[in-house]
């Protein structure tokens, strides 16, 4: 396939296809043709049936996965490990699996098709090389993940007040002293913050990937 990472349309119609469909997601749509088409040439497709599994709770996390049709369960096993929770959705234009690819640890939830579900999915190597070259397609995942963040915060704000409201004055027992822990394994977050000190330097601009 031949395929410009800055400008041109590519020769292969199944990369076009899959760049088309990148652009027409609320993530992705910013990207210019060249953009869109070099990250679908890192993509391949993933067709789901109704139950079929996407990835497994404590799993090592390899790719993060784009929906374009159909809907995913996130699903959880119970404290007592005997029930299996679906504790969220997540619909057509939906990131999927990137916190875990990002941060390096095993998978927090399952993920599995409510109904027929087709995917995109990028290996996570291929994310990491988006990053290191400050290509757009990075800052748009790292920019859906902030938001996600932020959602969730919010969530757990709202919970915390409602609880608050309720009266409940039981005492609460005081929080262990911290834990010195050892520094934690490199994860893409290093990657980041290291361009960004190389930029307050004076480092090279890279930033048209």
């Amino acid at each position: 396939m031949t395929t410009n990472a800055d400008g041109g349309w590519s020769t292969d119609p199944v990369v076009r296809r899959m760049a088309e469909e990148l652009r027409s997601t609320d993530v992705f749509q910013m990207l210019d043709t060249g953009e869109a088409q070099h990250v679908a040439s890192l993509c391949s497709r993933k067709l789901l049936g109704p139950g079929d599994v996407l990835f497994e709770e404590g799993q090592p996390a390899r790719f993060l996965f784009l929906v374009l049709r159909g809907e995913l369960q996130i699903v959880v096993t119970s404290p007592a490990g005997d029930a299996r929770v679906v504790v969220g959705t997540v619909g057509p234009g939906s990131l999927v699996g990137e916190m875990a690819v990002l941060e390096a640890v095993p998978r927090s939830a399952s993920g599995q098709a409510a109904v027929t579900c087709e995917l995109l999915q990028l290996p996570g190597r291929a994310f990491a090389e988006l990053v290191a070259s400050a290509h757009p397609a990075a800052f748009a995942i790292l920019r859906q993940m902030q938001h996600t963040l932020s959602h969730r915060l919010r969530s757990l704000d709202e919970r915390i007040d409602a609880v608050l409201d309720d009266g409940d004055q039981k005492p609460r027992t005081p929080s262990p002293p911290p834990v010195t822990r050892p520094d934690p394994e490199p994860t893409l977050w290093h990657l980041i913050d290291s361009d960004r000190g190389s930029r307050s330097h004076g480092g090279p601009d890279d930033s048209k990937g």
